[in-house]
């Protein structure tokens, strides 16, 4: 079995960040400018894995956290469908 592949996202008021990490090396590394939502989304529909967790930090408000939350799960469907909602939420 492989190591796990973890998403890990920094939410910055200017810039939104991103990596795709497994066995402690990046696999991929992006960033683009907080208010390009679109943006994330593309990016991380465009990943060569999905990855099994994600982690993230937000300083950019409720709303940027909502935004990011939603792009998050949906590449993962599971995600999603969980009942404890903190481990599919970015605030």
């Amino acid at each position: 079995m492989s190591a796990p592949t973890v998403l890990v996202v920094d939410a910055g008021n200017t810039r939104l960040k991103w990596g795709l990490a497994q066995a402690g090396r990046w696999l991929l590394r992006d960033a683009v400018d907080t208010a390009d939502a679109v943006g994330f989304e593309h990016a991380l529909a465009g990943l060569p894995v999905t990855p099994s967790a994600a982690v993230g930090c937000n300083v950019a408000g409720s709303a940027v956290g909502a935004r990011v939350s939603a792009a998050v799960v949906a590449i993962h469907r599971d995600w999603g469908d969980r009942t404890d909602r903190r481990h599919a939420r970015i605030q």
